[in-house]
């Protein structure tokens, strides 16, 4: 399962919404075996989830940067265990904060035979912890040149026509994390480069990650699995579903440029939303499971499933809802199976039915969702007072 940092029904929430595995068998392309892919960030246990991904996917030439290089025992163990299966690994220490070294290193790997780089990784991390006002400049710099010069220098020193071009950010430069302002403000960089790439026609997506509960920093520190647990403030994501992401946004096909954590148009620590055209629509978005309950007939609640569906697609869009046409079907509207599985999602948690994502990208009309819903709702009509 994928699992996604998506905008909550409610505007108080920052929720968790799944993506069957069954979806993801689409995802049949295969990594060209004649080029590069570059991996920034090293050998550890994200590193390293990333390359047997790649070599899954059919990567053939790898490289991999690092400050450490392939020095390290566990490091030189993966890359004899890579090729033992036949790939081509560069290992190269070097500092990608460094334009001067990931240049110097990128020569080096094209002189030893490297491909031309068509894909790349960006999987960097320094964190130095501190309150703000006890934070030293070096503190910040580290952590800073960790996302931001490692980022801006990968976008100059490769090819301009890459066919995928990830930054693995985090939702901690969204809404902050405790004792880390210079990790958010880098990730936000990483998020501002990411949105320039694709305004200049290039591949590029910050992909920001909430907590990794199996790879990582944080699975491998029991401080910062006390730190997360404690601020409660994301849900946890597995290595399988990165990857899963990964075979999403790395696909050379793939065209869509709607950001998959697109959901956050309002302050985590506000009910109110930043860019609420119509009131009466955001109360009817948060409301509906309680409206959904009150109603006492099949046709009412209907209505309310189209009401409150309009109003989502309505926000989604940035548009009134009264330009939602109920008799069009959900692609009308640019629903791609990303949204419709967040739909599915909120229409089991707050309406009490399960409905396939494949009912709701299948041409049905709204309002024919709507009806969908209310016939296989748990929610029984004679529950209500």
């Amino acid at each position: 399962m994928i699992q996604g940092f998506l905008r909550s029904i409610r505007s108080e929430n920052i929720d968790k919404r799944i993506v069957r595995r069954r979806l993801l068998r689409r995802c049949d392309w295969k990594l060209d075996p004649s080029a590069s892919y570059v991996v920034a960030g090293g050998f550890g246990g994200l590193g390293r989830a990333i390359v047997r991904w790649m070599t899954k996917k059919g990567a053939r030439n790898l490289i991999r940067l690092s400050r450490s290089g392939s020095g390290s025992s566990e490091t030189a163990q993966v890359v004899v265990e890579l090729q033992e299966q036949g790939i081509h690994v560069a290992a190269p220490k070097c500092d990608v904060s460094s334009a001067q070294m990931l240049s110097a290193a990128l020569t080096e790997c094209a002189l030893d035979g490297m491909p031309p780089v068509k894909g790349c990784i960006n999987a960097a991390m320094v964190l130095q912890d501190a309150v703000f006002d006890n934070m030293t400049h070096a503190q910040w710099d580290l952590t800073v040149r960790s996302k931001v010069l490692t980022s801006l220098n990968l976008d100059k020193a490769l090819p301009q026509s890459l066919d995928f071009f990830v930054l693995l950010s985090s939702l901690a430069g969204i809404h902050g994390s405790i004792a880390q302002s210079n990790y958010a403000a880098g990730c936000s960089a990483q998020d501002a480069l990411a949105r320039h790439r694709v305004a200049r026609g290039q591949k590029g997506i910050a992909l920001d990650l909430g907590w990794m509960r199996n790879i990582g920093i944080i699975a491998e520190v029991a401080a910062y699995q006390v730190q997360r647990r404690n601020a409660a403030d994301m849900a946890q994501i597995d290595a399988d579903e990165l990857m899963a992401l990964l075979d999403l946004y790395c696909d050379p096909a793939q065209l869509t440029r709607r950001p998959l954590f697109a959901g956050f148009a309002h302050d985590p620590g506000s009910t109110a939303l930043l860019h609420s055209r119509d009131g009466a629509t955001e109360d009817i978005v948060a409301d509906g499971a309680t409206m959904f309950r009150l109603a006492d007939t099949a046709p009412a609640r209907a209505d309310v499933v189209i009401q409150v569906l309009a109003a989502r697609l309505a926000r989604a869009l940035g548009i009134a809802a009264d330009d939602i046409d109920r008799g069009k079907r959900l692609s009308d509207y640019d629903v791609d199976s990303l949204m419709a599985v967040e739909l599915r999602n909120w229409i089991a948690k707050d309406f009490g039915a399960k409905i396939a994502v494949f009912d709701l990208t299948s041409g049905a009309s709204i309002d024919m969702i709507g009806h969908l819903v209310v016939r296989n709702s748990d929610i029984g009509l004679t529950t209500l007072s």
